[in-house]
């Protein structure tokens, strides 16, 4: 059977956007998600963390223990928060408005491991989350 080409478009194009969205997008590397980090990069104190739907992008993958300030941006479209908990920590912004920025502090505990999540219903499920680890020592991966 021979198709016409209208009627080809019709079934591929659909075909195509399917398959393209089950491979996932095409660019730079996201931030991790899910519960495995690879530490790459010198540890460091400040980073920046963006919050979109549905991903927490973090600017480092390595924190270097002691006092630690993350400057949150809500990139995205609806609310978002970021909590950070850990062995010894236990930090949290304010639920942020479109658009809404806050400066983090915590003290990260040398040589564990932090999760970064959205608290707001249902976000976390839905890919709002990552793992970073802090360095041994404050010299450590520099």
């Amino acid at each position: 059977m021979r198709w016409s080409a209208p009627m080809r478009w019709t079934v591929i194009a659909p075909a195509t956007l399917m398959l393209a969205s089950a491979c996932g997008a095409v660019g730079p590397a996201a931030a991790p998600t899910g519960r495995s980090v690879v530490a790459r990069g010198p540890a460091v104190s400040h980073a920046e963390v963006g919050l979109t739907e549905w991903r927490v992008g973090l600017g480092a993958s390595v924190f270097a223990p002691g006092p630690v300030e993350l400057h949150v941006t809500n990139a995205g479209s609806t609310a978002h928060d970021l909590v950070v908990t850990g062995p010894g920590v236990s930090a949290a912004t304010p639920v942020l408005p479109p658009g809404g920025t806050f400066t983090l502090r915590f003290t990260a505990v040398p040589g564990t491991r932090l999760t970064l999540l959205c608290t707001v219903t249902g976000h976390d499920h839905l890919g709002m989350r990552t793992d970073a680890v802090v360095a041994a020592s404050a010299d450590a991966g520099t």
